[in-house]
């Protein structure tokens, strides 16, 4: 569960009021992936993402060929989860 203090040590919501950091800790979704699982596909509607722990890859296949568009890691500068 994520929770409004973890909200705060993400640069993106660092300003944001401690009430509105409660109410977005409420609705958040706590997703685990494992190797090779997806997040989301090509097509579908897209969402707001924040990694917490571990690497995210964007992967494409172009040509036939899987192509990594982009990795992304935490954004946490303070905590530890």
């Amino acid at each position: 569960m994520i929770t409004s203090a973890e909200f705060e040590n993400i640069p993106l919501f660092a300003g944001v009021e401690e009430q509105e950091q409660r109410r977005l800790a409420r609705s958040a979704a706590d997703i685990h992936l494992g190797p090779g699982e997806w997040l989301i596909r090509g097509g579908e509607e897209p969402r707001f993402f924040v990694v917490l722990t571990g690497e995210l890859e964007t992967i494409k296949d172009i040509v036939g060929q899987r192509r990594v568009l982009g990795r992304y890691v935490p954004v946490i500068s303070r905590c530890s989860i």
